[in-house]
């Protein structure tokens, strides 16, 4: 049998930080962990990372219920996951005719999503920078917010006021509307009220804002003026570094 190798690196791995976000690596409350799993569950494979890889490549790729994620074999199944690949994801990074059409997107995502993964969206992103001509090309027609040190559905460390809400669909709307392009989105930290459902699984947050920050268009960060509030998103600025 002929074996077609996959030149390069497969999947970019996780961006440093988050470890600490309930859910993310691990739960002691339940099997709600992507990365390790329960801390206290008998079965050791809990993590969401391993249950939905192996279902998926049980049901979507080899068609077989019984094949173990533990026999995966890099030399010959990983060619049969591209395959699959091809026909379900939308990774397709010429968008020219999305361009044609006038079409505005806005992606965003956090850099601590260990579902969805940060470093996967950029990576895209960077994908159809390259095929559409460059930042200042694409950036007429799709631009990239990068959320700091937020999880999966807005999952952050409670020790700290990470930004948990952003109103993307306005600043999609007056791009489109108005060509008002968005080089920083203002995003919050609401700090929840007490009795309130859990600010990941629940939106809009019931609380009050303790903390504005600007979330920058890519390859643009936030970066603090020097001087006043930090929890003013007025003393920063976008910058690229």
């Amino acid at each position: 049998m002929m074996v077609r190798r996959i030149p390069g690196r497969i999947w970019p791995g996780w961006a440093y930080g988050g470890e600490s976000i309930p859910g993310m690596w691990t739960s002691p409350a339940g099997r709600t962990a992507y990365v390790i799993g329960s801390l206290k569950g008998s079965d050791p494979y809990s993590s969401r990372h391993y249950l939905l890889t192996n279902e998926t490549l049980r049901y979507l790729v080899f068609n077989d219920p019984s094949y173990d994620l533990h026999k995966f074999n890099f030399e010959t199944d990983a060619p049969s996951v591209a395959l699959a690949s091809a026909q379900v994801d939308a990774n397709n990074p010429d968008l020219s005719a999305f361009r044609r059409a006038g079409g505005k997107l806005i992606m965003s995502v956090g850099w601590s999503d260990w579902a969805v993964d940060g470093l996967g969206v950029k990576g895209f992103y960077d994908k159809i920078v390259q095929k559409m001509g460059g930042q200042d090309q694409v950036s007429d027609f799709a631009r990239l917010f990068m959320l700091p040190g937020v999880g999966h559905c807005f999952a952050i460390d409670p020790k700290k006021k990470t930004p948990n809400t952003v109103d993307l669909l306005s600043a999609l709307e007056s791009w489109k509307e108005r060509s008002a392009a968005p080089d920083s989105i203002i995003a919050s930290h609401i700090a929840a009220r007490e009795g309130a459902a859990a600010p990941a699984m629940s939106m809009p947050i019931e609380g009050a804002v303790d903390r504005t920050r600007p979330i920058c268009a890519y390859p643009m960060t936030a970066v603090y003026k020097g001087s006043g509030n930090i929890d003013d998103a007025a003393n920063f600025s976008c910058r690229r570094v």
